[in-house]
């Protein structure tokens, strides 16, 4: 049995939360449910739950916040939002679970799914410092993100990303001193991580780190600092050149 507590200062969602979680997760033991952080920080370290369900927006103090006065975090973490939009980048850069409010349980599978894998693989305090520092500091040149992989979890600066290359559902990550990573997830979830952050896509299979391009070959290719050649796709070059000017 996984320990779970769930937190949010809305009565009726909790109360939301713990009937579905009981309808269909029989595996999940709802310890408590808690409607205020301050409450929270005392049942997480009283129950020392595997698992809790935690609302961002509270009184007092928000679920980050409410993190930040734990002394150590040994628990997986499942954000629960009413805001499509808020913070969503960041828990993908972390490895950290989120649903967004009204619940759907098809969510919520996929959410506690992942969050099985999760504990199984522990490192909860380095994602949950990674978690708010990048949040606290969105534009630090030291920008972490975590990697899943079958192996585990391995935490890189953004900044030492030189490209990715998708093979198959897989991506492959190459870092400085040709050091390779390969995560388990497609390079579309890059797209999306890294492209805020000053990586170009130059084909549906690459994405590079603008700062290690040398020079743009009108042969339909980009060459990186390091002598690596980066196919181009003809739809992009229009936009490629466009964005190499700026």
């Amino acid at each position: 049995m996984i320990k779970v507590l769930l937190i949010d200062d809305e009565k009726s969602s909790l109360r939301y939360l713990k009937n579905l979680i009981e309808e269909n997760f029989k595996e999940l033991d709802i310890l408590a449910t808690i409607n205020n952080p301050i409450d929270g920080i005392e049942a997480i370290e009283t129950l020392q739950p595997d698992l809790i369900f935690l609302d961002i927006e509270m009184p007092f103090y928000s679920g980050f916040e409410m993190l930040k006065k734990l002394d150590k975090i040994t628990f997986e973490i499942i954000f629960v939002t009413a805001f499509a939009n808020y913070a969503i980048n960041a828990f993908d850069f972390c490895a950290i679970g989120y649903i967004i409010k009204p619940v759907s349980a098809s969510d919520l599978s996929i959410s506690i799914s992942n969050a099985k894998k999760r504990i199984l693989q522990k490192k909860f305090q380095e994602r949950a410092i990674l978690l708010l520092n990048n949040i606290d500091q969105p534009d630090h040149p030291n920008h972490q993100i975590c990697i899943s992989s079958k192996d585990g979890m391995t935490f890189i600066n953004i900044k030492d990303i030189i490209r990715c290359e998708g093979i198959s559902k897989a991506t492959k990550i190459i870092l400085a001193q040709q050091k390779i990573i390969f995560s388990s997830y497609n390079i579309g979830r890059f797209v999306k991580l890294l492209t805020p952050h000053n990586f170009l896509v130059t084909h549906k299979s690459h994405i590079i780190n603008r700062k290690c391009v040398d020079f743009y070959s009108k042969n339909g290719y980009i060459q990186l600092k390091n002598g690596t050649q980066i196919p181009v796709a003809k739809r992009r070059k229009k936009e490629i050149m466009k964005e190499l000017r700026l």
